[in-house]
């Protein structure tokens, strides 16, 4: 995120190693992109300036998963997003809604210094968190726990054999995969810190939850230099468990992704 304010700063305010009119063309808008956008939002279907996106209100740099590095031209406004958006339908179009709001209410130019303001926004985050997964209790599941069960060799995921350990407030799921060992340590209805020792970046907020049906889900957020998130869900009926997999985010780590079903020894 510093990095790419840097960066934004750099095209914005201009420097010596590429010229001001070079820049104000590269920010522009110089083609069309109003056919086969994405999403078809006014946001970006506002054109292309040199490999920089228009926009509603100016120009950005825009990153999948919503990636987005901004510049508001007319209010001097430079903003950064790092999330993981795929797959969630609206959720590019409630970013730039919210984003707008402040910036088509931010004053012209500096405004008063306001102490009692700026401790309420200073309380507001500190207590904003990642959201967790939440559901029921994970009772009707301790029955499974320690069980082992087996995949069939050329299942899609490439899963070897696989063990679930949970408690009431946290868990972890162990298992090989073509003959590499793996675990996601996990809290119960909560954010677990954990570090990955598989990983190149391996700081994650892992949860997980008991949903309506009975199966578990598991929801491991990347949070470090990458971000992304891997997806686990697990049924279980009589001796079989089966795995959904899914990975979202362009990531140095591959993940893990597909259906299987083992059954337990």
């Amino acid at each position: 995120s510093r990095d790419m304010l840097i960066a934004l700063n750099e095209v914005s305010k201009g420097n010596d190693a590429v010229s001001s009119e070079y820049l104000e063309k590269a920010t522009s808008l110089q083609i069309s992109n109003a056919i086969g956008s994405r999403g078809g939002l006014r946001d970006t279907a506002s054109g292309y300036g040199y490999q920089i996106w228009m926009n509603s209100h100016g120009w950005m740099f825009y990153g999948m998963g919503s990636q987005l590095g901004i510049a508001v031209p007319e209010k001097d406004i430079l903003i950064v997003t790092t999330a993981d958006t795929q797959g969630i339908g609206d959720a590019e179009s409630l970013i730039f809604d919210a984003l707008w709001d402040i910036t088509d209410s931010a004053a012209e130019g500096a405004i008063a210094e306001n102490s009692e303001e700026l401790e309420k926004l200073e309380m507001l985050t500190a207590s904003l968190e990642v959201r967790a997964a939440k559901g029921g209790s994970t009772e009707g599941l301790r029955k499974y726990d320690g069980v082992r069960y087996v995949f069939d060799e050329g299942n899609l995921i490439g899963l070897d054999s696989m063990v679930l350990h949970i408690s009431e407030d946290e868990g972890e799921l162990s298992f090989s995969h073509r003959g590499t060992e793996y675990s996601y340590p996990f809290g119960v209805n909560r954010n677990m810190d954990v570090t990955l020792p598989f990983m190149k970046y391996g700081k994650v907020l892992s949860s997980a939850a008991v949903e309506e049906d009975g199966s578990l889900g598991i929801i491991v957020q990347y949070s470090d230099v990458e971000l992304g998130s891997q997806i686990i869900q697990l049924s279980f009926v009589d001796n079989t468990l089966t795995v959904f997999m899914k990975q979202a985010g362009e990531l140095t780590f591959h993940g893990f992704s597909g259906v299987a079903t083992g059954i337990s020894e």
